[in-house]
């Protein structure tokens, strides 16, 4: 199912692309997603978080009116897509990463969403949110975060950091310990948020992908706290 997900989303991508911008835009765009499926190199930066202790003092958004939803099931996303909320895209990565453990924090203005933040509490969850090869000891009571995405029409308001505590309140409950991420370096946007919250940057890793084999490196840097 997932493999047909995926091949629907990039044929609804090239038609567009055929559409929009003719034959050899598509024609370079899908030379760049074959080099790219058959090669990807990429330096991340990885962050953790100390979940316990954390302050309760709570962080409101700079907007008044908005309605933040913990999602953990499919049948709570038709519960809000029903009241005409708009949390899936025509991707269906959403339900995916549903069946698959992960959890969406989300924060709605009006019905429209303006935030978005996934959590992995184990590891078929985190290979549908982040499928690299980073060290999460979930059996150690870790739990990773990916796919944060705000839109940039709401950016600067506060909503990153708002469901970033909810965020650690709910694994704190769950007895979560430590949360770690993973930040494309050049991602300057996502690096002063992560400091901001409180993350510690513990490690800068490589990753290389060539067809069915990968490479992970993580070299550990100086702790800042």
């Amino acid at each position: 199912m997932a493999v047909i997900q995926k091949l629907d989303t990039v044929l609804e991508r090239a038609q567009t692309v055929m559409q929009t911008e003719g034959w050899i835009a598509l024609f370079r765009r899908g030379v760049a997603f074959l080099l790219g499926h058959l090669l990807h190199y990429e330096i991340y930066y990885l962050y953790e978080l100390k979940v316990e202790g954390r302050s309760q003092v709570e962080l409101r958004p700079k907007i008044q009116n908005f309605t933040f939803e913990i999602i953990s099931t499919t049948q709570r996303a038709d519960e809000l897509l029903a009241r005409g909320f708009r949390f899936r895209s025509p991707k269906g990565i959403e339900r995916e990463r549903l069946d698959k453990g992960a959890v969406a924090f989300c924060i709605f203005i009006g019905q429209e969403l303006a935030h978005i933040g996934w959590v992995a509490m184990n590891e078929e969850a985190k290979k549908s949110i982040a499928d690299l090869p980073l060290r999460v000891d979930f059996s150690g009571n870790e739990a990773l975060i990916g796919g944060v995405w705000t839109d940039p029409k709401y950016r600067g308001m506060g909503l990153t950091s708002y469901a970033a505590q909810k965020r650690a309140q709910f694994l704190n409950e769950k007895g979560i310990n430590i949360i770690r991420e993973a930040i494309a370096t050049g991602n300057i946007a996502s690096e002063k948020i992560v400091a901001k919250i409180g993350f510690n940057c513990y490690a800068r890793a490589l990753y290389l992908r060539l067809l069915w084999l990968t490479f992970w490196k993580e070299k550990l840097l100086a702790r800042v706290n």
